[in-house]
């Protein structure tokens, strides 16, 4: 059977695992490794409907602003890891970093890597929040088909997430459309499972468990990332860039 051509724009969950996998390597994680996987985590956003729209054009944006400072010949090394840019970055400024960029306006990578850390923490909690609504249910002895939806978990984690650096417009605009996002059952349908199980038998039986495990897999891989670039972000006092 041929290969369909428009599987590369379909979210992968084996191959985001793949690829965040990748990033966990090295704690100095390599900012291409990064780009990679975050550029499967960009076509989940589409899934939750137009709502989160702004999200995935927003990462687009981020992800080849930071793609291009990893091309730039003049650079080499220099934006190899989170690491080297940050280093770079915060030293070669005469001024506070904060102060640099209300100045200038600037698209910085420690910048625009800030941004996608913002929304890479609301992909984990959403995911995280799905898990912890079904173990709940399960603790209740309901299945694993239950279905619910998910516009309070996506409030909930939109709050401890990415609301804290938007506008009042924006909040208002996330909290009264989220109920218009899918159940999980519709969220779970629109992902393929075979790309990591080969029986059929399973996937029909144990599809919805077999895609929340691979959820908790994914959250495990994405919080040492995203520990990771706190890490660093710390160490040089920049974790409220603005």
């Amino acid at each position: 059977m041929s290969e369909d051509p428009s599987n590369d724009k379909k979210f992968n969950l084996q191959l985001l695992e793949t690829k965040l996998k990748t990033c966990n390597e090295n704690k100095d994680i390599e900012l291409k490794s990064y780009i990679e996987a975050y550029q499967e985590i960009q076509k989940f956003f589409p899934l939750l409907g137009k709502i989160f729209y702004f999200i995935y054009t927003d990462v687009q944006k981020k992800l080849t602003i930071l793609n291009n400072f990893t091309l730039d010949t003049n650079k080499s090394g220099i934006y190899k890891t989170v690491l080297s840019m940050v280093h770079y970055e915060v030293t070669l400024l005469k001024e506070p970093i904060n102060e640099y960029i209300i100045k200038n306006d600037a698209a910085i990578g420690c910048r625009t890597l800030s941004r996608l850390h913002r929304a890479f923490n609301f992909f984990i909690n959403f995911l995280e929040g799905i898990v912890n609504k079904q173990q709940i249910l399960n603790n209740e002895n309901f299945t694993n088909n239950m279905d619910y939806k998910l516009s309070t978990i996506a409030i909930e984690s939109y709050n401890l997430t990415l609301s804290q650096f938007h506008p009042w417009i924006i909040k208002k605009a996330v909290q009264v459309a989220a109920h218009s996002l899918p159940t999980k059952n519709d969220l779970l349908n629109q992902l393929d499972p075979c790309s990591f199980i080969l029986d059929i038998n399973e996937i029909h039986h144990y599809r919805n468990e077999i895609i929340l495990q691979k959820f908790i897999d994914i959250i495990q891989e994405s919080k040492k990332i995203y520990n990771n670039i706190q890490v660093i972000y710390r160490k040089y006092n920049i974790t409220n860039i603005p």
